[in-house]
C-alpha cells in the first residue's frame, strides 16, 4: 500500500495533467475560431494563443480549472502582474489577445457575459518621430541597386517595386500566387489581413518586372507561390522576415541607412508620396487597407508643404503672450 504522501503526489500529478489538457483543448478551439471565423494569419494566431495559454495557466495554477469561474478581478490582477515586468507594447498585445479570447467564449456561449468589457485599455503614447520614409531619389537608388542580370536581382527588383508601388505588407508579398494576377485585365489580387482580398491595378512597369522575373528569375517548380527561393529545393519564400532581409540588403547596397530598415519602410514611403501629391488621408488609408483612419493619421505629420498652407502669419509687433 502506498504511503499517503505518494498518493497525494499521484493525485496532484493527475489533476495537473487533466488541467493542462483542458487548457490545451480551449486554446485549440480558440485557434480554430481565429483561423476559420476570423481568417487570421498563423503568426497572429500563434501570438493570441500564446498569451491565452499563459493567462489560463496563471489564473488556474493553484485552483481547479473552471472556465466559467473566471472573474473580472482575475483579469485585472493578471494584467497588473504582467505589466510590471513588460513594456506597454507587450502589455497591449497581451490585452488584445485576451479580449479576442473572451469574445470567442461569449460567441460560443461558453460563458454568460462578455468579460472583454472588463479589460482596461492600455494607454498608447504616440511617437513624436516622423514615420521613416525614403525620398524619390533614395527610392530610385534602392531599386537600381538590384543586379537585374541575375535571378536574385530580377526577383528582388520585382519585390521592391511591388512594395513601393502598392504599399503592401511583407506577408501579402509572401502570399501572392501565380493565380492572383489577371494579365488580361491588368489587375493583381492581394490577400490582405483577415482574409480580405484587395484588387490593385497592375502598373505597366510592375507588370514588366513580373514578366522579367517569370522569364529570367523564377525557376521551374511545383509551387504556385509567385516568389520562390533561388536554390533547390525551390519553394515559396517563408515568413515576412525574408522580405525584410531583401529590403535590408538592398538598402546596404544602395548605401542608405534609415533608422527603420524593414519592408514597412517602403509602405511608409508610398503613403508619404501620395499625401504630397494631394491624396487625402482617407484615400491613403484605402490604398494601405487600413481599418481605422487613426492608423493613417500618423502620415499627416510628414506633409510639410500642405501644413504650411494652414499656418497663419504672426502679427507684426506682436509678442508672445499677447500685446499690451
Amino acid at each position: 500500500m502506498k504511503d499517503d504522501i505518494f498518493v497525494h503526489v499521484d493525485d496532484k500529478l493527475k489533476a495537473d495533467s487533466l488541467k493542462a489538457s483542458q487548457i490545451d483543448r480551449y486554446v485549440s478551439c480558440f485557434n480554430l475560431f481565429l483561423e476559420k471565423d476570423r481568417g487570421l494569419a498563423p503568426s497572429t494566431r500563434h501570438r493570441h494563443c500564446y498569451f491565452v495559454h499563459f493567462f489560463l495557466l496563471s489564473v488556474f495554477g493553484p485552483r481547479k480549472f473552471l472556465i466559467n469561474k473566471i472573474s473580472p478581478q482575475d483579469i485585472i490582477d493578471f494584467i497588473l502582474s504582467y505589466s510590471e515586468k513588460r513594456n506597454a507594447e507587450a502589455t497591449r498585445n497581451m490585452v488584445s489577445s485576451l479580449r479576442s479570447f473572451f469574445r470567442f467564449l461569449k460567441i460560443k456561449n461558453i460563458i454568460d457575459s462578455n468579460l472583454a468589457y472588463f479589460i482596461p485599455p492600455i494607454p498608447c503614447q504616440r511617437s513624436d518621430r516622423l514615420p521613416e520614409h525614403l525620398s524619390k531619389q533614395e527610392l530610385n537608388k534602392l531599386l537600381k541597386s538590384c543586379n537585374k542580370k541575375t535571378a536574385i536581382g530580377v526577383r528582388d527588383y520585382a519585390i521592391l517595386l511591388m512594395l513601393s508601388q502598392l504599399g503592401v505588407r511583407s506577408s501579402e508579398v509572401i502570399k501572392l500566387t501565380l493565380d492572383d494576377i489577371d494579365w488580361n485585365r491588368a489587375e493583381i489580387i492581394i490577400n490582405g489581413k483577415g482574409a480580405k482580398k484587395i484588387i490593385h491595378p497592375l502598373f505597366q512597369d510592375l507588370g514588366e518586372a513580373f514578366i522579367a522575373y517569370l522569364k529570367n528569375g523564377r525557376p521551374k517548380c511545383e509551387t504556385r507561390s509567385f516568389f520562390v527561393t533561388t536554390s533547390s529545393p525551390f519553394r515559396g519564400l517563408s515568413g515576412p522576415s525574408s522580405i525584410g532581409s531583401i529590403v535590408c540588403n538592398a538598402l546596404k547596397r544602395a548605401g542608405l541607412n534609415p533608422r527603420k530598415k524593414g519592408a514597412h519602410l517602403l509602405r511608409h514611403t508610398l503613403a508619404t508620396q501620395l499625401l504630397r501629391q494631394g491624396a487625402s488621408l482617407q484615400e491613403v488609408g484605402q490604398v494601405l487597407n487600413h481599418q481605422h483612419i487613426d492608423t493613417t493619421a500618423i502620415y499627416a505629420k510628414v506633409d510639410f508643404e500642405r501644413l504650411r498652407l494652414v499656418v497663419r502669419p504672426w502679427p507684426k509687433g506682436a509678442k508672445f503672450g499677447g500685446t499690451k
